[in-house]
């Protein structure tokens, strides 16, 4: 092990392991008795355990997830977004992104601060959002004024059943958007999800 290595364990300390929160009481204890099989150096033991643990940890997770996904429709059915969001946000397993920092005016290379990083992120936007007007053009303005509707065009609101037909027609295995949820999350309280989504166009 390099000197690195172990100056980095004496000031930080082993990494922690993170429990997984559908884990029961009953599956970690088969996972400490695996431990100490590993430990008494009976392979036989350990790999049964290891079986035992790898099925009752799937039983487990199918479980949780059942919950969360009643959790979620009760939530939405209730219009109780914040907790409905959280389940999301579990179902999705996406951990918070870090924030990615623009590159410094001067180019000097240096890693930036999170103050920094924020005012690098403001200089961006000031620069990229403020222009000087453009010139005005008569000759688009008339175009404009001139150019008849075109009625096929609907531009009423959507009803109901247009969105519950949008979301139905989304695909699944598609990568989700900015806001992390999937296609087949959508679906599957898709009439709840429908009448939440309607209120909001």
């Amino acid at each position: 092990m390099s000197s690195v290595v172990l100056l980095k364990k004496s000031l930080i300390g082993p990494a922690r392991r993170v429990r997984k929160p559908w884990l029961s009481t009953d599956t970690i204890a088969v996972l400490e008795e695996k431990a100490k099989a590993k430990i008494q150096n009976n392979t036989m033991e350990r790999k049964r355990l290891q079986g035992v643990f790898k099925a009752r940890a799937k039983h487990d997770r199918e479980v949780f997830l059942n919950i969360l996904y009643d959790e979620l429709e009760t939530n939405i059915e209730q219009n109780r977004l914040g907790p409905a969001f959280k389940a999301i946000r579990l179902l999705s397993g996406k951990r918070k992104k870090k924030l990615l920092a623009l590159p410094s005016i001067n180019q000097t290379g240096l890693r930036l601060s999170e103050e920094e990083t924020f005012k690098r992120w403001r200089e961006h936007f000031i620069f990229a959002l403020n222009h000087h007007p453009d010139v005005p053009s008569n000759e688009l303005d008339n175009e404009a004024a001139s150019t008849p509707v075109n009625i096929s065009v609907p531009i009423d609101e959507p009803s109901v059943e247009e969105v519950y037909a949008a979301i139905k027609r989304l695909r699944n295995g598609r990568a989700p958007g900015p806001d992390g949820i999937p296609p087949e999350l959508l679906k599957c309280a898709i009439h709840p999800v429908a009448h939440a989504l309607h209120s909001i166009f």
